[in-house]
């Protein structure tokens, strides 16, 4: 039997202006780094996207998006990490989702 980790994201906008995103990246990585140390930042690619993965946000509206991963282990000394971009554009959002909010997870059967 194979295990796997969903990951399901809304982006929510509250702008009358629309919107073109992109996430480029989600990482495993430690919580806390201190200054002169190696990053160990493991990218978790996706298996699975969901047919309807949207990245145009309309105005006022929202997205979601549901992504399917090999089944992982996230340390209390580790976080999730998602970065999301704007495309042709300069803003960009960093998710840090610690083992409290990933740790609200349950079985599907």
């Amino acid at each position: 039997m194979m295990d796997f980790a969903f990951l399901i994201n809304s982006i929510i906008s509250a702008i009358s202006i629309m919107i073109s995103t992109s996430i480029n990246s989600i990482f495993n990585t430690k919580k806390h780094l201190t200054k002169h140390t190696a990053s160990q930042e493991y990218e978790l690619v996706p298996i699975f996207k969901s047919a309807k993965n949207k990245e145009t946000i309309l105005a006022n509206t929202a997205i979601e998006n549901v992504f399917a991963f090999d089944k992982f282990t996230l340390s209390q000394n580790k976080v999730l990490k998602v970065m999301v971009n704007e495309k042709g554009g300069g803003r960009h959002l960093r998710l840090v989702l610690g083992g409290k909010v990933v740790g609200g997870v349950r079985v599907l059967r």
